[in-house]
């Protein structure tokens, strides 16, 4: 077993490339890995592709800087994807990855720390989505976050358990 925690860069948000190289070169190696399963957790908020589509010229890019870093992560997760799938099929092993967003959390109630917000409009996934990355949050961000990832883990984890199931491994809940 290897557990890593680590955060990416402009083209690898996540920081699983690290990961993968490590599987590579431990198979490669003649380390005797039989198996691989890399968890990933992406928090990467995804610029709003609506408001993106809805302009005709380039005044997107000084308007929101953060559509050009948008494209340019898009485009190498597409090749960082391509190359490290041909990988994977080169290995001779198990070696599967599980993506857990935190965009696509489905909390039906507020918790009980979020009634100052809960009446001001935002859905609870708008206000999940607009939560900051910082060391200091208040209760409802945090337990908002705290919510998604039960929420992501137990979905996430019952849609691959064929995957869980190729490492031997089983999810159950409590």
């Amino acid at each position: 077993q290897y557990w890593h925690l680590g955060d990416g860069g402009l083209l690898d948000n996540t920081g699983a490339d690290t990961l993968y190289e490590l599987v590579v070169r431990r198979v490669r190696g003649g380390s005797g890995l039989s198996h691989a399963l890399v968890l990933v957790a992406d928090a990467g908020a995804p610029v709003d592709a609506e408001g993106s589509r809805n302009t005709a010229d380039l005044s997107i890019f000084s308007s929101n800087p953060a559509a050009v870093v948008s494209v340019a992560q898009a485009r190498g997760n597409a090749f960082a994807d391509l190359f490290w799938q041909q990988q994977r099929e080169t290995l001779g092993i198990p070696f599967d990855t599980i993506v857990f967003r935190f965009d696509t959390a489905e909390i039906a109630d507020w918790p009980a720390s979020c009634t100052a917000v809960r009446d001001d409009g935002p859905t609870i996934r708008e206000h999940l989505s607009a939560i900051e990355t910082a060391l200091d949050i208040g209760d409802c961000d945090a337990d908002l976050i705290i919510a998604a990832a039960h929420d992501l883990v137990r979905r996430r984890l019952d849609e691959a358990s064929d995957i869980l199931a190729r490492h031997g491994l089983a999810a159950v809940w409590p």
